[in-house]
């Protein structure tokens, strides 16, 4: 069950990475049009 859970906790990781670098990428690419 420990590994059930790492994955999960890498997985919430992941998606707010992903989410922080769509947001950087919208306001970089705002600033730069």
């Amino acid at each position: 069950k420990p590994a059930k859970v790492a994955i999960v906790v890498i997985m919430r990781k992941l998606i707010e990475m992903a989410n922080a670098l769509v947001k950087a990428d919208r306001t970089w690419v705002e600033k730069t049009a």
